[in-house]
């Protein structure tokens, strides 16, 4: 099945720390580059007039679909912020229905606001000319609005100066010479905001110093919610107008927007608390399980601001001890520093507190809501949380299981592009697809994927061995069978899909084959233009066995630190396969019973922890049993083991 990717580069080799994300897809117009919103006041107006004809577009990143000639009273359903000062997408409503168009902005006009609010005194004229001198000069007020020079908007930079024709009451209509960012109104609004910090200005459109020598030139709102009266709108910017003891004051940005209520808040457990909202190191309150009264809360958040014997604070239920923690019957070998937090989620750093080197035992485990791990250490001192590294880190289980740690360390990419029936890599061909399957060159498998590739002169055979690992694969032109091997001796028998194809002084293999034998995978981009050919690169520690077992099975674990796979990440065919086959009982290279795996979370570092479990049957006296790791066919890590069955007491 296709899948939509964002083409990255035709090589990569992708390190621990991450993988590359594909775009996941987005609206027509940011697609296009845009991003539209309804319309808002004088920010984008609710209607344009069109002064030119202009392309219509069904779709901001197809081709011109029509034409729609110059008119007034033309309906936006969404605009952009910056038509004001440049080309822009609408979206309008025509009589043949809602269609893009993205006209040259000197080709667009809109109506001039029905009113001004002057914040500094401003001279008036009789005409659309300063030469003559003003007829009046009127003090910081509002003004009714009956017309403005066309395109009044349109300017190099927000200072340069536009004419707007006011009426008056006693001169009747005259025109004032204003720079485009003031000509705007204060709308009525009514709603409150929390500022951390937040300068107060007498007006909203004030771009001097804020300060000197002698310290702040205006006050600041400071860990206050404050009730917003109005907001000036401009096709420029909007500022917000708020209430204050010295009267309305204007802040630059909006605020958290707050909602007062009077409603109990239950806290279940310690919770962080804070005399400043947004304070997250170093030292806090922590508030025990209780019920305490909110007078209000972030809105569309569980964060509150209560009273409590120790003053008012703010806490996030959210932030709370969780609940459903996980106990954990393990312990964790811990390399290099690991910071300490107070409560899981990253933003309660216990300040200066670090785990270094060292074995610990977490009481428990918990996953976020990002899925992310946690473990919490609960000592005579406190609790502390703190997160896996899982490129250093590994999992010791307590319960003598024998368990094996696979560690994600690198992808091998190639972005191969699909070019009628060639397939190439950076303009090389590589393969040919044929009926939708794609065949691969045996020496670019090769050479790519680190393998040494032997000719056996007494016959056809070809073995690619790897250079890194004992690992390496048989196969013969002509022939469906192929056979793995482990440090020179023969593992495994195979049958392929199609016998490999000797031509043009190359060997030709079936995708399938080369993804069984080679352990690679291939992800189609959507639309089946490119494809991903890549290999996942793994550490593996293989267990010792014990000497003697005891009961009917052997268990084994496997703890798999694995990347992190996103909706639109590439995706291997298949994962490291933790298994253990018996010679005894007669079961050499079959899929072992009790295989199984569990996406636990993602430690850190955008990494999956999985765990994995398998077993084999234990038969009286003496039991030969071999240990794998493999992707596929490939063996990533393999190991022989005598055990001995204890006999029932």
């Amino acid at each position: 099945m296709w899948r939509k990717r964002m083409l990255l580069a035709a090589v990569a080799v992708i390190p621990l720390l991450g993988f590359p994300l594909a775009g996941n897809g987005s609206a027509s117009a940011e697609a296009a580059g845009a991003r539209v919103f309804e319309p808002d006041t004088l920010r984008i107006p609710a209607v344009i007039s069109l002064l030119a004809g202009t392309p219509t577009y069904a779709d901001p990143a197809g081709e011109s679909t029509g034409w729609l000639e110059a008119q007034d009273g033309v309906r936006v359903i969404r605009g952009e912020y910056g038509w004001s000062r440049g080309y822009s997408w609408w979206l309008v409503s025509t009589p043949g229905g809602e269609t893009w168009i993205h006209p040259e902005p000197w080709n667009v006009d809109v109506p001039p606001p029905g009113k001004l609010t002057l914040f500094e005194e401003t001279p008036i004229y009789a005409s659309q000319d300063e030469s003559a001198g003003p007829t009046a000069v009127l003090a910081p007020q509002e003004v009714e609005v009956t017309g403005a020079q066309k395109q009044w908007f349109y300017a190099n930079g927000p200072q340069e100066k536009r004419w707007v024709r006011i009426r008056t009451s006693w001169l009747g209509d005259q025109w004032v010479h204003l720079p485009v960012k003031r000509i705007g109104y204060v709308k009525p609004a009514d709603y409150y905001v929390y500022h951390l910090s937040e300068v107060l200005l007498d007006d909203p459109n004030y771009e001097g110093p804020m300060g000197s020598m002698a310290g702040p030139k205006f006050e600041s709102a400071l860990n206050r919610t404050m009730r917003v009266t109005g907001e000036f709108v401009s096709a420029y910017d909007k500022r917000y107008q708020v209430e204050t003891e010295k009267g309305p004051k204007y802040t630059l940005a909006q605020g958290r927007p707050v909602v007062r209520v009077d409603e109990p808040v239950t806290l279940k457990s310690d919770t962080p608390a804070y005399g400043t909202l947004g304070y997250q190191s170093g030292w806090m309150t922590v508030l025990g399980p209780q019920t305490l009264t909110a007078f209000e809360k972030l809105e569309g958040s569980t964060t509150y601001h209560v009273h409590t014997e120790l003053g008012d604070r703010w806490v996030d239920t959210a932030d709370s001890e969780p609940a459903d923690t996980i106990e954990a019957d393990f312990a964790i070998e811990l390399s290099g520093p690991h910071e300490l937090f107070r409560f899981p989620g990253g933003r309660f750093q216990i300040a200066g507190a670090t785990l270094s080197d060292r074995i610990v035992r977490p009481s428990a485990y918990w996953v976020d809501k990002e899925e992310t791990l946690w473990f919490v250490l609960r000592t005579g001192t406190g609790t502390a949380w703190f997160k896996l590294n899982p490129a250093r880190d590994r999992i010791r289980p307590l319960t003598g299981v024998p368990t094996a740690q696979i560690a994600f360390r690198e992808t091998v990419l190639d972005t191969v592009k699909v070019n009628g029936q060639e397939l190439s890599v950076r303009g090389t061909a590589i393969g040919y697809l044929k009926e939708g399957t794609p065949y691969l060159s045996l020496r670019y498998l090769a050479e790519r994927f680190g393998f040494r590739e032997d000719r056996e002169e007494s016959s056809r055979s070809v073995t690619l061995a790897s250079a890194s690992e004992p690992y390496s694969f048989r196969l013969e032109p002509g022939s469906t069978e192929a056979a793995t091997y482990w440090d020179g001796k023969e593992e495994d028998r195979l049958q392929l899909r199609e016998a490999p194809v000797e031509a043009d002084g190359d060997i030709w293999l079936n995708g399938e084959d080369a993804q069984h034998m080679a352990g690679l995978s291939i992800d189609w981009f959507e639309g089946g233009q490119f494809f991903y050919l890549f290999r996942d690169e793994y550490d593996v520690e293989l267990p010792d066995l014990p000497a003697t077992a005891r009961g009917t099975t052997l268990d084994i674990s496997a703890y798999r630190y694995e990347r992190w796979i996103g909706p639109n990440y590439a995706k291997p065919k298949a994962s490291p396969l933790l298994t253990i086959r018996s010679r005894t009982t007669g079961t050499d290279g079959a899929v072992p019973d009790g295989t199984t795996a569990a996406n636990i979370g993602k430690p850190d570092y955008q990494i999956a922890l999985v765990r994995q479990f398998a077993s084999a049957a234990l038969a009286p006296g003496a039991n030969a049993f071999i240990v794998e790791v493999k992707v596929g066919s490939r063996i990533l890590a393999r190991q022989d083991a005598e055990v001995a069955a204890e006999s029932a007491r």
